[in-house]
């Protein structure tokens, strides 16, 4: 079932066009990510998703509640959850405290039991429990992305929209985190959509990609479908595709 859509959406900033005509789908429990250069308009198209830019035409839709831009605000973010590229860890926090703030849209002056459950819950799922009373400044980059997800997770969202959650993680770290927003997309049926600049993490994790390019989609298909034609078109570098064991492409740079 499709959950979110985007339907023909427009930005400027200025009289700079950042988004032309851009249209994509993401159902139930699939994982799309967004891929191109620098300045292609990634970022732009979440914060538009999450209306916290106004699209100078077209439609956002969250199914079956309708258009995001006539939804009041705490409508919205029970609905859509969102982890930026970069937020540094808030100090005065534990785990426990920082991750139930993902609550707020359903609380009045206090958490409840449910509230705390909820968190806990997710806590236990993203193997956090134990850092739970440590305080997010003590965090790993690691553990810090993995606070981020479990908040906007609390949340309950039947959307996640993630900015780069591989940034400034190691390897071991980049897979622990995208293997976790994979399954948590399938087990919680959250539609998730990320901007990556790792081609070959986008292509190995997600279910679509999507590319854009000075603001529109020059591609949008299986992952396995990505070509060198596409690679060069995207960020005018020469590269090789060659598959890997079980058929997924792996992109490999050609130097000169």
């Amino acid at each position: 079932m499709v959950i979110l859509r985007v339907r023909g959406v427009t930005f400027r900033y200025g009289s700079v066009e950042a988004l032309r005509d851009v249209t994509l789908e993401v159902r139930e429990g699939e994982v799309v990510s967004i891929i191109g250069p620098n300045g292609a308009g990634k970022t732009t198209l979440l914060k538009c998703i999450l209306n916290l830019l106004k699209p100078a035409g077209g439609v956002i839709l969250i199914e079956p509640h309708g258009n995001v831009a006539k939804m009041w605000g705490v409508e919205r973010a029970k609905l859509i959850a969102y982890t930026p590229q970069v937020e540094a860890p808030a100090a005065p926090f534990t785990v426990l405290e920082f991750v139930l703030l993902g609550r707020k849209p359903y609380v009045g002056r206090t958490y409840s039991r449910e509230d705390l459950r909820v968190a806990e819950e997710i806590l236990e799922e993203l193997g956090l429990r134990d850092l739970a009373l440590r305080r997010v400044s003590e965090l790993s980059g690691g553990e810090w992305r993995k606070a981020l997800i479990a908040r906007a997770l609390t949340q309950k969202p039947k959307v996640l929209l993630l900015d780069e959650p591989t940034n400034h993680l190691d390897l071991k770290h980049q897979v622990s985190v995208l293997e976790l927003i994979k399954k948590l997309s399938r087990t919680k049926k959250v539609a998730t959509l990320m901007a990556m600049h790792d081609v070959n993490l986008a292509i190995r994790y997600s279910d679509k990609i999507i590319a854009l390019k000075k603001g529109r989609i020059t591609y949008c298909g299986h992952p396995n479908n990505i070509t060198a034609n596409l690679i060069k078109e995207l960020y005018e570098v020469n590269a090789e595709v060659i598959k890997d064991s079980n058929g997924v492409p792996v992109i490999i740079p050609k130097t000169a």
